[in-house]
Order: C-alpha cells, then structure tokens, then sequence
C-alpha cells in the first residue's frame, strides 16, 4: 500500500479519495429496485462486472510474475474493470430516497471521475515500477 501511494501528487489522491467516497457512499441513498426486464440485465451486469474486477486482483495476487500481471493492461485490470459494475450499479439507481433533482447519469459522473483519478494513479504506479 506505501508504495502505491509513493510520489503520487497529493491533489489527485484527494480527488480520487473524494469520489471514492462518494462512489460507495451513494449507493444507500438510492432505492435499488430490480423489477424490469432492464434492471435485471443491470444486476446481471453488476454481478458479472464484480466477477471480473475480483478476477483482475485474483490474477495479480496469485500470479504476480505472469505475462498478464506484468503488461499494462494487467496491472491496470483492477483500476479500470469497476467501469462494469458501476455503470450497472448507475443504471439501478435511478432515484434516490429523497429530493428530485438526482438522475442515474449523475452518479454515473462521479463514477467516470473516480475512474479516472484511480486508473491515472495507478497508471503513474505502473510508469514508475517500468
């Protein structure tokens, strides 16, 4: 964990740790109802998306020196594969318990800034470990 956040400049961790928050934090504002023949592709999509964000650390952790672990697009999977789950989990919150003003694209908004903090951090963690 020190050395993910070595040399990282101090205003993208703050954005990123600020949307991260927000990111898990406004799922238990909205009333995730799955009733729809699209809501259950959502949960669908947020169950495999989950499946694959879990599969891209599996692969880092158990297989650290593989071709795979060592490319860009592996040591990256963990930053960008939430994409799949999140915009699943956009797509299911569409309200939230209270006020009108909320739309799902909103929450998708933080997440696309979050993913971008994140995947640019882990990013610079790659370019530096090259």
């Amino acid at each position: 964990m020190e050395e993910f956040s070595r040399d990282i400049p101090a205003p993208l961790v703050f954005i990123e740790n600020l949307l991260r928050g927000l990111v898990f934090v406004l799922p238990f504002a909205m009333p995730l109802e799955v009733m729809s023949q699209s809501e259950r592709r959502a949960l669908w999509g947020f169950v495999l998306g989950t499946l694959v964000y879990f599969a891209s650390w599996m692969a880092l952790m158990y297989w650290p020196q593989s071709a795979w672990s060592s490319s860009p697009m592996g040591l990256l999977a963990p930053a960008y594969t939430p994409i799949l789950w999140l915009c699943s989990l956009a797509a299911l919150g569409e309200r939230l318990f209270w006020g009108h003003f909320y739309r799902w694209w909103m929450y998708l908004l933080v997440c696309v800034g979050f993913l971008a903090a994140h995947i640019t951090h882990a990013s610079l963690v790659y370019a530096r470990s090259v």
